[in-house]
């Protein structure tokens, strides 16, 4: 017998007889159904707004900010799945133990970003990875002074007008 295959069994043999635990698992998540593309080339840029995509293609799941005053909207089905690992030893039953925990998933997920102006015209849209369309989308969101730059404000020596 190897070495290594003595000290597999010499550790299983421990948790064995000892207080502890192993626990395997598989798990799978689908968020929503798969989007239907051809509603998303429908719109049309510059003509299609706010209300008209959203009568057409419901709810999105996430609203993000866009350029100061504009809105960006992202759909997404999501398909997700992995292995994960867990175990807990303890010498002592009213001791702390040690535990370790691992899991490895993968997201597979095909979305839709939809990006308004302050107009709230459809400015454009996007198809693609989940990942790839939340890079896109600025998280910070806009400070006083690049939304007043935004509005045509400009700093000078007096107080800048408040933006309405």
């Amino acid at each position: 017998m190897s070495f290594k295959r003595l000290v597999l069994l010499a550790v299983i043999g421990q948790f064995g007889l000892n207080q502890s635990c192993v626990r395997l698992s598989y798990v799978t998540e689908t968020v929503d159904s798969p989007l239907d593309e051809a509603k998303f080339r429908s719109l049309q840029p510059g003509w299609d707004n706010l209300t008209t995509s959203l009568d057409a293609l419901g709810a999105p799941h996430h609203v993000f900010e866009h350029d100061v005053h504009g809105v960006a909207m992202l759909w997404h089905h999501v398909k997700e799945s992995g292995l994960g690992f867990a175990a807990s030893y303890s010498v002592v039953r009213a001791a702390p133990g040690a535990s370790f925990s691992f899991s490895e998933s993968a997201m597979e997920g095909s979305g839709a970003m939809l990006w308004f102006g302050p107009d709230l015209k459809l400015v454009r849209y996007e198809l693609g990875s989940v990942r790839q369309l939340m890079m896109r989308v600025a998280r910070i969101p806009a400070d006083a002074e690049q939304i007043e730059s935004h509005a045509g404000y400009r700093k000078s020596g007096r107080e800048t007008p408040a933006v309405r």
